[in-house]
């Protein structure tokens, strides 16, 4: 069994490394809260469209064979039943 020493010193050290853990904690809190505030949001002004996996959606082509004609939603390209 332990002594009373021993305790005491096993304490000592927990309390020292709790305090460690409390300021890095705060400075990550810090860091996080400079780091919101520096963060931009940044549009893309250039999306560039694309035809996903998948091809052409089931409304898509529903359009096309009724009508002959469809405008792609992915691309905004006119589908037509020779394409």
């Amino acid at each position: 069994m332990p002594s009373n020493a021993e305790l005491q010193a096993e304490i000592d050290r927990l309390k020292t490394e709790n305090t460690k853990l409390v300021e890095d904690y705060n400075e990550l809190v810090d860091e996080l809260e400079e780091a919101k505030a520096n963060a931009v949001v940044l549009p893309n002004t250039k999306p560039v469209p694309h035809v996903p996996s998948f091809g052409m959606s089931e409304g898509t082509r529903e359009e096309l064979e009724r009508t002959g004609k469809a405008v792609d939603p992915f691309t905004g390209r006119l589908l037509t039943n020779e394409n």
